[in-house]
């Protein structure tokens, strides 16, 4: 199983609004690769974020 982490900086800081709008960008990439969101992980100051997903099959 593979798994991908992607690691993102936001000047302005990133809203939920901002977060939510990423995650509806990656769905299709993700949906054709066969893989799943996992988890998100903003930083405090919400400068930064990283995310990870995994190979469903």
């Amino acid at each position: 199983m593979a798994n991908v982490v992607l690691a993102r900086s936001f000047d302005p800081p990133a809203t939920e609004e901002g977060f939510a709008e990423l995650r509806g960008c990656l769905s299709p990439c993700l949906d054709r690769s066969g893989a799943g969101w996992t988890r998100s992980h903003p930083s405090r100051d919400r400068r930064r974020g990283s995310a990870r997903s995994d190979e469903s099959s």
